[in-house]
């Protein structure tokens, strides 16, 4: 019986000092969800960008982008690209050879394609948009 209510005691007193805490604002439960994360956000890994996307061009025709293990990358536009790719940001960097750059990202449920010119960076003004879906 004793150590039932020693156990009863330790349990009272750490609820009593936990809430007390919190009613102080030692202790912040927004803080404290922050650092947990939210557990309705998945984590964007580069695990995900591997494999292979249908996007569109500038003229709204479907094309296929192949993102490699190794860091390669392969499309079946026009005749067939090549160029590289890495994983920075919880974006996946597309480099061309052909000079153009695409970034594959996470929006919303879905996934998203922004392109850029030749001669445009990865932070100038997007040259055309589409969406992204692995397939």
């Amino acid at each position: 019986m004793k150590l039932f209510n020693i156990s009863t005691s330790i349990i009272l007193i750490t609820f009593f000092l936990s809430s007390n805490l919190f009613a102080q604002g030692f202790i912040n439960p927004i803080f404290l969800q922050q650092q947990q994360g939210n557990p309705k956000e998945k984590k964007v890994e580069r695990v995900q960008y591997v494999g292979q996307w249908e996007v569109a061009d500038s003229e709204g025709k479907n094309f296929l982008i192949n993102l490699k293990e190794d860091g390669t990358a392969v499309s079946n536009w026009k005749n067939g690209e090549e160029g590289s790719w890495e994983f920075k940001n919880a974006k996946a960097y597309v480099e061309w050879k052909n000079g153009w750059k695409d970034i594959i990202h996470k929006d919303g449920d879905g996934f998203k394609k922004v392109a850029y010119a030749p001669g445009s960076g990865f932070k100038d003004a997007p040259d055309n948009a589409s969406r992204a879906k692995k397939v």
